[in-house]
Formats: C-alpha cells, structure tokens, sequence
C-alpha cells in the first residue's frame, strides 16, 4: 500500500504547489529509507495496532505536534481508519486523503460490522483514493 501512496504523493510533490514530508513505520519507512527520502519514523512498535498508529499514544502525539508545529493543511495517509478519526477531531480543517485497498472498504472475508467500522472511520477524510486490485 505504501509505495501506491508515495508514487502519488510525488505526482503532488512534482506539481510543485505541495511541499510533502512523510510519517511513516514498518516497511514505509524502510521503502523511504533505500529512496533516500527524509521522514518521521514511528518505531515504537507498542504504538502499533492491526489497524494502524494507536491514536492515543506517545507515536500519535508526535504526529500531532508535528502537524501543528509545521502547519500542515493536508496529509495523504495509508488506511489509519483510528488516526483519520483521531487527526479530524483534533485539526478539523485539515484536508484529509486515505489511500485505501478495495478490500478496505468491502471485504467478505471479514465481519461486515468491521467493514462498517472501516467506512465510518474512512467517511471521515476529505478524500479516498481506492487502488489495486479487489
């Protein structure tokens, strides 16, 4: 999912209207790190969940101070149904993208109340960018 993110977020970069940096953990940040692209590094892997960056944690804080420190006005993310939430709540303007796998929004391999749970969470960015393949 990561590397379907970055090549978009270059097609932004490239544009030259956006200026991006990039929060990422696991396997997106050993992809930006073989790119030699700077980042921000999640490494407490107690602030990991299956569904992403725990909200409420020292990992999540970090994120959150840094959006407000560099005054950041969009962010592209990788699913993160729990942080979208989160990041909505605590910058309400911000403008929200979610890269998302067909099998986010519908899955019959898992219950459908978490499907439900996934599109709540999702309905809660400015935009959904569903790649790959079902």
């Amino acid at each position: 999912r990561f590397v379907g993110t970055f090549e978009i977020s270059k097609i932004l970069n490239d544009s030259g209207q956006y200026n991006l940096f990039y929060v990422t953990y696991l396997e997106g940040s050993s992809y930006l790190k073989k790119k030699g692209v700077e980042h921000l590094e999640i490494s407490n892997r107690y602030d990991l969940t299956p569904l992403g960056i725990q909200p409420i944690s020292l990992s999540a804080e970090k994120i959150f101070d840094f959006i407000q420190e560099n005054k950041i006005d969009a962010l592209i993310m990788d699913g993160e149904p729990l942080l979208a939430i989160s990041l909505k709540i605590e910058f309400p303007s911000i403008f929200l993208i979610a890269v998302l796998n067909p099998s986010d929004i519908v899955n019959s391999k898992i219950r459908p109340s978490i499907t439900k749970f996934f599109n709540y969470c999702y309905n809660h960015t400015d935009l959904k960018i569903v790649h790959g393949l079902h």
